[in-house]
């Protein structure tokens, strides 16, 4: 019984991750410069989303400093 399900599951992730398939270097490639890309594009929207929300918060402690001044004057 152990066997038969080791047997099932080794199938599963020869399908899952395609083990059983040949090796192919120009296909291997084509992947590597694609997770690059996907890497690159994911660094720099999170370097952008960090210079915002900097931005953001520099923004809002200006607002604050406004709001404490106007209640200090009313």
């Amino acid at each position: 019984m152990y066997e038969r399900n080791a047997i099932v599951l080794e199938r599963y992730f020869y399908n899952l991750f395609k083990y059983n398939e040949t090796s192919n270097l120009k296909e291997n490639y084509n992947n590597y410069c694609t997770l690059l890309e996907c890497f690159e594009n994911f660094k720099k929207s999170t370097e952008a989303e960090m210079i915002a929300s900097d931005e953001f918060k520099k923004i809002t402690d200006e607002i604050k400093k406004i709001q404490k001044t106007r209640r200090k004057t009313i």
